[in-house]
């Protein structure tokens, strides 16, 4: 883990299942007695973090930036976001002194927290059994000392490390700007609902083929057919929304077509269609880094699990989970399956585009293991699923390939309609040894590719 945090504390935990973006907390709120009464809301952070940063050049000091170049995206009539979200954006700290003077502000979240410094960030994130440090660079720009906008009415008590780094009354902030990180071009962040939103703000001229950012600690990034950015860690995937690029025209704004690049390298840009040149351009993508998705007590074993092994996003950023669990797992009412069957079920999920709520969950599985590791999505959003079962009773449906498992785990497909309500069909696949199914895809026809392996002579093949 990056020196930087130390021996991350996992403080609260909601389950375990780790979907797309989901962390658990390094600091929680809870009530510090005061020597003073606050005049604002007061928010307190009790946490640990230990050893030095690593070795960062020195940053340079940078003029103020132009407030101009701050709007707001939400003035885009279809981009507005949705009423219903249930979590608020995280706090936006400076660093007072009461973290290593490497780290100029601190986002914390119930979810995560993202510590900033003169080159970048660092996303602090904690799994059931494991933590990471991701770290965002912005490559070939030059350091710069990020400045706060927007002072907030919340006040934060911090008591981090020693008594000698504790702080009272820290006031937080809307957004932080990075300014000419590259020429012509400003980084802005700030916290919502869903994420972390970054906005680029491009002077007119600049050059956005300049732009450059790399996730160190990451295992893979790629584009998403939603596109989107996927980024893949030890701990699950996150995820970068679509960017929005949008120009202002007259009295209102205008979009312009963009898209993530990726690079040799691990490295990412943007690509845009035509625009005015001689007008500001702003591109606006957001780190969703979401919810934990799981249960704490489940069958007669003493040990709960809940595994994400799975991951698809439709187009408009719905989020489609699957893997195994052994708990008492959240499904929704109207599900086709809201009862956990065996000792390991497997779960599919449908979370919403804002991370706030479930669209559907549903079980999947028969009297003994059963395992998901892939998923795919057609058209109409169907959700199909492979892995492998040594359930005998796993659910086949009547008239499908094969309905009766042949070995001791058999691969198997299925089908569930766009609602999570009912198996459209399901069938087993495999010989009389080993069989599991690793990787799915659906062409636009509704035919379905499978790849696996099998360790039986038996496995159905076809002449020619």
């Amino acid at each position: 883990m990056n020196p930087l945090f130390g021996n991350a504390k996992r403080v609260a935990i909601y389950g375990s299942a780790l979907i797309a973006l989901t962390i658990a907390v390094r600091a929680t709120q809870v009530p510090v007695p005061s020597a003073t009464q606050p005049s604002h809301q007061e928010t307190t952070f009790v946490d640990a973090l230990h050893g030095a940063p690593p070795e960062l050049p020195p940053s340079n000091t940078t003029p103020a930036p132009d407030a101009s170049l701050v709007p707001h995206r939400q003035e885009l009539p279809s981009q507005d976001a949705p009423a219903t979200l249930a979590k608020m954006p995280g706090l936006l700290i400076r660093n007072e002194g009461q973290l290593d003077e490497r780290v100029k502000f601190c986002l914390r979240d119930r979810n995560v927290s993202v510590f900033f410094t003169s080159q970048g960030f660092t996303l602090s994130a904690v799994g059931p059994e494991r933590g990471i440090a991701l770290q965002a660079e912005l490559l070939g720009g030059r350091p710069a000392e990020p400045q706060a906008f927007g002072e907030g009415t919340t006040r934060v008590n911090s008591y981090i490390g020693g008594q000698a780094r504790w702080r009272e009354g820290l006031p937080s902030y809307e957004k932080i700007v990075y300014t000419e990180v590259w020429p012509g071009v400003d980084v802005i962040y700030e916290p919502r609902p869903a994420g972390l939103e970054y906005t680029l703000a491009l002077k007119p001229g600049a050059d956005v083929a300049a732009v450059r950012f790399a996730y160190r600690g990451a295992q893979g990034i790629s584009a998403e057919p939603s596109g989107g950015l996927k980024i893949q860690t030890e701990l699950g995937d996150f995820l970068e929304s679509k960017p929005i690029a949008f120009q202002q025209d007259g009295d209102g704004l205008r979009e312009v077509d963009s898209r993530f690049v990726v690079m040799a390298g691990g490295t990412y840009g943007f690509e845009v269609g035509a625009y005015d040149h001689e007008r500001p351009l702003f591109i606006d993508p957001t780190l969703t880094y979401g919810t934990f998705l799981g249960r704490g007590s489940g069958n007669s074993s003493n040990e709960t699990d809940d595994r994400s092994r799975a991951i698809a996003i439709d187009g408009d950023g719905n989020v489609y989970v699957s893997g195994e669990t052994n708990s008492d797992f959240p499904v929704t009412t109207g599900a086709y399956d809201t009862g956990l069957n065996g000792l390991y079920d497997i779960y599919v999920t449908k979370v919403d585009a804002s991370g706030a709520s479930l669209a559907w969950s549903t079980f999947l599985g028969g009297a003994n293991n059963d395992v998901s590791y892939a998923l795919d999505l057609d058209s109409s959003r169907n959700v199909y699923v492979t892995g492998y079962t040594w359930s005998s009773d796993f659910p086949a449906t009547a008239g499908a390939f094969d309905t009766t498992l042949g070995g001791a785990t058999d691969a198997f497909v299925a089908k569930l309609n766009a609602s999570g309500a009912s198996l459209a069909w399901s069938t087993f696949l495999g010989g009389t040894a080993d069989d599991a199914g690793n990787s799915i895809d659906v062409d636009s026809s509704g035919n379905v590719y499978l790849t696996g392996f099998t360790g039986a002579a038996t496995f159905p093949t076809t002449a020619g």
